[in-house]
């Protein structure tokens, strides 16, 4: 068998360092190993959104059952309650589990 040789080291006086003030981003939640706790909705935001999703279900299953419509449209003009109006039909339209969007 034989020998590797030696690596020679160099040393460089300019690049030298000192590990000790050598500072490392920390995660917010203080672990490098751990995931970080997922974020908590607010009670408020927590009602405000099953409250719509409940909105868009009643809409979507009227539309659905009652089978007298083909299309859902909406007349926006500007203000809070089109607006309303159209996030309810868009989350009914886009929830999960949908075979296939109304046209």
């Amino acid at each position: 068998m034989r020998a590797n040789p030696a690596v020679p080291v160099v040393e460089v006086a300019s690049l030298r360092t000192r590990r000790e003030t050598l500072r490392y981003p920390v995660p917010k939640h203080q672990s490098f190993f751990l995931p970080a706790p997922e974020n908590r909705r607010s009670t408020r935001e927590s009602l405000c959104e099953d409250l719509l999703d409940a909105l868009a279900l009643g809409v979507g299953d009227y539309f659905e059952k009652t089978g007298v419509f083909t299309k859902i449209g909406i007349a926006l003009s500007g203000g809070r309650d089109s607006l309303l109006t159209l996030l309810i039909a868009h989350r009914w339209r886009r929830r999960p589990g949908r075979s296939s969007p109304a046209r």
